[in-house]
C-alpha cells in the first residue's frame, strides 16, 4: 500500500563542481544575506487589495514589489541573464528556463513574493524587529515576516537555479519559476494572471509534468519521521448569516434582539459540528498506511486498523482526530465564526446583524453539501423565532426563499465574496508508479534521509489553501511541500532555520536535477 523508494541521486555528474560552489569562502554568508534583505523589503498584502487591478503609474502600496524585484536581478545575476523574464499583472514575475527537449514535459516551481502584515499591537512581542531579516548564526535562524512564508522558498529556488547555471547546466524540459504577488489575498490577480497566461500563451494546458509550491513539511506521526507531501488541499467559502429585524428603543426589546438571534443561530451551528471521516479519497489515509507499513514499531492499533478496513474505518477516524486539533481539523469540514457585527448605539436595538462563518471543506464533501448542512441548521432556528428564511445558492447564486408566517425578520445566507472553492483534485503519491512523484519522492531522500532515521515520504493534505488553485488545468501533478523548515507563519516571530534553508536549496538544486535526467 506504500511503496517507499530509495534515494535518487542525480547521474550528470555536476557534484563534485556544485560542491566547489559551495565551498567558495564566503558563499553561504553571501547567500544568507540575500534571503536577509529579501525579508526587510515589505511585500505586505492587505485585506483591502483582494482582487484589486494594479493601478497604473505610483501605486505606494506596491512600491515594496518593484523594490524587491529589483533586489532579484542583483541577487542572481546568471538568473536574469539566461532565462526569460515576463512581468504579469505589474507585480507577479514568470521565469522561463528553456530546456534542450521541446517534447519534454515541463517543471514549474512556486512560490509567493507577498507576506502577511504585522499587527502593530504585536511588535514588542517579536523577539528582532519584523522585517529586519536578521541572521542569528548563535540560534541558526534567519528571523521576519515572510522568511519562512515563503521568501525562503522563492530565494531557495533561484539559489538552486544560480548554483546549476554556475555549474553549466542545461535542463532538458523547460523550467518555469512562478512567482505570485497576492497569494496571501488568494491569488486572483497574480497566480491566476500567471496561470491564465500559460494556458493562453504558451499553451501548456495538461503538459506540466510536475509542479511544486509550498506546504507541508517533516514532521512525526506516532514519533516516526515523516516528510509529508499535500497532494490535496480541502475547499474554502465564507459564508454571511444576516439577520434583520425592525429597529426601536431598547427601553422596549423583543424577547431576542438582532444579536440575540444571530447568537441562537451559532449555537446551533456549533452544536453541530461536521463529523471526521477517513475516506480513500483522504490522504490521511495513505499516511497512516505508510505509519503501519513502515514503522520500525507501529502501534497495534493502527496495524489493526489499516488490516480492517472498511470496518475500522470509523474508529480509526476518530482515533487519528484524537492525536491533535490539527489532525482532526484534516478529516472533516470545519466551521469557524469568525466575524460578527451589529448594532449601532446602546440604546437602539440592531437592525442589522451579519455573522462571517470560515468553511474549510473537506476532500469527500462539497459546496453543495456544506449549503445543505447549513440550511438544515438554521432553517429551523429561523422559523422557531418567526423570521423568514433566504438563501442564496453557493454556486448558482439562485435564491430560494422560506417565508414565516407573521415574520418578524429575516435570516439571510450567502457566500461572502462570490463563489466559493471547491476541494481540490487529488494528485498520484505512493504506488501509483507516477513519475513526478517518484522524483519528487526519491530527491526528498536523496536530500534528507542522513538527517531523519527511518524517514518515510507520505501523502499528506493542506487545510488551506495555496497558489495551486489557481493551476489545476495545467496538471495533474500538483505537490505542495515545504523542506525550509521554518515556524510560526502568520504570527509573532516567523523565522527560518538556517541549516534548514541550506539543505531546501539543495533539496531544489536536486529536483531539477533528476526531473531532467534521461
Amino acid at each position: 500500500m506504500c511503496p517507499q523508494l530509495p534515494a535518487l541521486t542525480p547521474s550528470d555528474r555536476l557534484q563534485p563542481l556544485l560542491d566547489s560552489i559551495e565551498q567558495t569562502p564566503g558563499y553561504t554568508d553571501a547567500v544568507l544575506e540575500r534571503l536577509s534583505n529579501a525579508v526587510k523589503i515589505q511585500t505586505v498584502s492587505y485585506d483591502n487589495m483582494t482582487n484589486v487591478p494594479p493601478t497604473p503609474g505610483n501605486d505606494p502600496a506596491h512600491a515594496p514589489f518593484l523594490a524587491f524585484h529589483a533586489h532579484l536581478r542583483t541577487a542572481f545575476p546568471l538568473v536574469h541573464a539566461r532565462m526569460g523574464l515576463r512581468v504579469i499583472n505589474e507585480y507577479s514575475l514568470l521565469y522561463t528556463w528553456k530546456g534542450s527537449d521541446e517534447a519534454a514535459a515541463p517543471m514549474v516551481l512556486m512560490a509567493h513574493i507577498d507576506v502577511v502584515p504585522v499587527l502593530p499591537e504585536t511588535v514588542n512581542q517579536w523577539t528582532h524587529e519584523p522585517f529586519s531579516g536578521l541572521i542569528d548564526k548563535t540560534n541558526g535562524l534567519v528571523w521576519g515576516r515572510g522568511s519562512s512564508d515563503t521568501k525562503s522558498t522563492l530565494l531557495g529556488t533561484l539559489e538552486a537555479a544560480e548554483r546549476l547555471l554556475g555549474a553549466g547546466f542545461t535542463p532538458k524540459s523547460d523550467v518555469y519559476f512562478a512567482f505570485g504577488h497576492d497569494e496571501e489575498i488568494s491569488g486572483y490577480q497574480g497566480a491566476r494572471k500567471i496561470a491564465e497566461y500559460m494556458v493562453k500563451e504558451l499553451g501548456l494546458t495538461g503538459k506540466i509534468g510536475l509542479l511544486i509550491d509550498e506546504g507541508t513539511s517533516f514532521d512525526e506521526f506516532e514519533g516516526v519521521p515523516m516528510a509529508n507531501v499535500a497532494v490535496a488541499e480541502k475547499g474554502y467559502v465564507d459564508v454571511s448569516v444576516t439577520v434583520e429585524t425592525k429597529g426601536g428603543h431598547s427601553s422596549v426589546p423583543p424577547k431576542h434582539t438582532g444579536i440575540g438571534l444571530t447568537a441562537l443561530l451559532v449555537t446551533a451551528l456549533e452544536a453541530h459540528a461536521y463529523p471526521v471521516s477517513i475516506p480513500d479519497s483522504n490522504p490521511i489515509l495513505g499516511l497512516v498506511h505508510c505509519y503501519a507499513e513502515h514503522s520500525p514499531k507501529p502501534k497495534k492499533f493502527f496495524k489493526w486498523a489499516v488490516n480492517h478496513l472498511p470496518e475500522s474505518r470509523s474508529k480509526l477516524a476518530g482515533k487519528v482526530a484524537s492525536i491533535s486539533p490539527s489532525f482532526e481539523a484534516l478529516l472533516g469540514t470545519t466551521q469557524a465564526t469568525d466575524i460578527i457585527f451589529g448594532g449601532l448605539k446602546v440604546n437602539a436595538l440592531p437592525e442589522k446583524v451579519t455573522t462571517v462563518i470560515n468553511h474549510r471543506i473537506a476532500v469527500d464533501s462539497s459546496l453543495a453539501e456544506v449549503q445543505a448542512h447549513l440550511t438544515s441548521i438554521l432553517k429551523p432556528v429561523a422559523i422557531k423565532n418567526g423570521l423568514d428564511f433566504v438563501i442564496h445558492d453557493f454556486i448558482s447564486e439562485s435564491v430560494g426563499i422560506l417565508l414565516s408566517p407573521d415574520s418578524l425578520g429575516t435570516v439571510t445566507v450567502r457566500t461572502n465574496s462570490g463563489v466559493g472553492l471547491e476541494p481540490s483534485p487529488m494528485s498520484p503519491s505512493v504506488g501509483s508508479g507516477e513519475r513526478a512523484w517518484n522524483v519528487l519522492e526519491g530527491s526528498i531522500r536523496h536530500v534528507y534521509e542522513a538527517a531523519y532515521d527511518n524517514l518515510i515520504v507520505t501523502p499528506s493534505m493542506m487545510a488551506g489553501n495555496t497558489d495551486t488553485r489557481h493551476y489545476w488545468n495545467l496538471t495533474k501533478n500538483i505537490y505542495r511541500f515545504g523542506p525550509g523548515r521554518g515556524a510560526n507563519v502568520h504570527t509573532v516571530n516567523e523565522y527560518v532555520s538556517i541549516d534548514g534553508y541550506l539543505d531546501a536549496i539543495k533539496f531544489y538544486e536536486a529536483l531539477i536535477r533528476n526531473w531532467n535526467s534521461e
